[in-house]
């Protein structure tokens, strides 16, 4: 088997970028703590071993364990003090609100920037969260309310609709 590719672990990587880009102010203090999640999440999950030794299979798969996650799971007792696959598990057969795509794509920014800037200083070849799809938060049609019946009525009577006033007032 080939050597295992060296480094610093995954958490002095993801603290040290965390900060710089805070320092940098890149970064919000809420982006801040929200990435501070994700890397503490995703540690977590796989172990804290270099980022080259990651594959784009970990990504897949930290993104169906992100999907199958309570929107609550941070702060609902009865999930208290177990890890991520627990909470899961546990919820796996409740009809719970899960965490939505956008919150699931923002975890994936904070580690694709992670990434990106391990890649720009020679620590790794790929960037393993970058070009993933996420599905949208809600349907185009129900991201807005349908038109009441006296405003489609009163839209089809302008003189958009019904035409010109007279010859001379188009």
């Amino acid at each position: 088997a080939p050597p295992a590719p060296a480094g610093p672990p995954f958490s002095e990587e993801a603290d040290k970028f965390r900060e710089a880009q805070l320092r940098r102010k890149v970064w919000e203090q809420q982006s801040g703590l929200q990435a501070r999640k994700t890397y503490a999440l995703f540690a977590e999950h796989f172990g804290d071993r270099p980022l080259a030794n990651f594959t784009r299979r970990d990504a897949a798969r930290f993104k169906e364990l992100l999907e199958d996650l309570p929107a609550n799971y941070g702060k609902a007792a009865e999930y208290r003090g177990l890890k991520a696959e627990q909470v899961v598990e546990r919820s796996r057969s409740l009809d719970v609100q899960r965490l939505s795509p956008r919150t699931v794509q923002r975890h994936f920014a904070a580690l694709a920037s992670l990434w990106a800037s391990v890649i720009e200083h020679g620590r790794a070849d790929t960037n393993i969260f970058a070009d993933w799809k996420f599905a949208a938060s809600k349907r185009a049609r129900d991201q807005r309310q349908m038109w009441e019946k006296d405003e489609l009525q009163a839209l089809f009577a302008s003189p958009v609709w019904t035409g010109c006033q007279s010859a001379n007032r188009r």
